[in-house]
């Protein structure tokens, strides 16, 4: 069960370059990011409630971890550094009603290392400030 709160979860699974690799994620329980509800697909701005936090959201969107996906969208990740990602965009929302619960995919690894988890949320470069979005973020998955 992997922790929505950590910047990188590590799974302790290795992969290998070339392997394909299958994955699932089920949500054990309801995510919030903060409080905002959450599926498996993350969340764009326009679905905040609210005219005030969608304002704020709007203005954190330059420190989100991976700009072009949408906030708490899981991604995978190979190795402790780099930007080997692997991002898990659902097949459409329309298309998959229970992606609030689970998603499923594949990718084929690019290099060798273990693979982490995160969500996708705003990050600072900025030494001890680093995970300070993180620590505001709600439940497991």
């Amino acid at each position: 069960m992997f922790s929505t709160k950590k910047m990188c979860w590590a799974s302790g699974i290795k992969v290998e370059p070339g392997v394909r690799y299958s994955f699932r994620i089920e949500r054990g329980e309801r995510w919030m990011d903060k409080s905002i509800p959450a599926d498996l697909g993350g969340f764009d701005v326009s679905e905040v409630p609210g005219f005030w936090s969608r304002i704020t959201m709007t203005v954190f969107v330059p420190f989100r971890r991976v700009i072009m996906r949408p906030w708490f969208l899981p991604i995978l990740c190979v190795g402790g550094s780099g930007a080997d990602e692997y991002f898990v965009d659902p097949p459409g929302r329309v298309a998959s009603p229970d992606i609030d619960v689970r998603t499923s995919g594949v990718f084929r690894a690019r290099r060798e290392g273990e693979l982490f988890v995160y969500v996708n949320d705003a990050a600072l470069a900025v030494p001890g400030l680093q995970k300070v979005f993180y620590n505001t973020i709600s439940l497991d998955a």
